[in-house]
C-alpha cells in the first residue's frame, strides 16, 4: 500500500468540524475494553492520536490518568479547552 504523503494534518486542518462529522464510538466498545481490563483511579492510559478527545471520555471518566500524543496542535487545544 502507498503511502500518501501530507494526510498526517488533515483532521487539524477541520479540527472544528471533526465532532460534527466523526462517528462516536458504540457503547459496546467500552464495554469490551473495561471488561478486559479494569482501568480506575490507579491506571495509566496511553491514548496515541487523541483527536478531539471524544474516544478519550470514558477513560476520563474512571479517574484514570491519561498520557496523550497528538500531531495536530488545533486538535490539541480543541481538546483541551473541551475536558478542562
Amino acid at each position: 500500500m502507498p503511502i500518501i504523503k501530507g494526510l498526517e494534518t488533515t483532521f487539524n486542518a477541520v479540527y472544528s468540524e471533526y465532532d460534527k462529522w466523526r462517528q462516536t464510538y458504540v457503547t459496546e466498545l467500552y464495554e469490551d475494553i473495561f471488561a478486559y481490563k479494569q482501568i480506575n483511579q490507579l491506571s495509566n492510559v496511553l491514548k496515541i492520536g487523541i483527536g478531539t478527545g471524544e474516544a478519550a471520555l470514558p477513560f476520563l471518566k474512571t479517574g484514570c490518568s491519561l498520557t496523550a500524543v497528538e500531531l495536530g496542535e488545533k486538535l490539541t487545544e480543541y481538546h483541551q479547552a473541551k475536558v478542562l
